[in-house]
């Protein structure tokens, strides 16, 4: 099963078809959309916390092997 940004492909079909069709009103839509920034950005600081750890230890790596 894929999930893209935690809606697997057939909830994204789903939410389309109902958005195209005008079934989910329009203070709904927008507070599907302002959880998933919020989920975006909450899996951005993770990443970044993972992209400095793999800097520092690549950094750390390289120095060892220089000594």
């Amino acid at each position: 099963m894929v999930i893209l940004l935690n809606f697997t492909l057939g909830e994204m079909k789903q939410l389309l078809d109902e958005w195209g069709n005008g079934s989910i009103p329009k203070s709904e839509q927008i507070r599907i959309i302002e959880r998933k920034l919020e989920e975006v950005a909450t899996k951005m600081q993770q990443l970044h916390q993972v992209e400095n750890y793999l800097i520092n230890k690549l950094g750390k790596l390289k120095d060892d092997s220089e000594k």
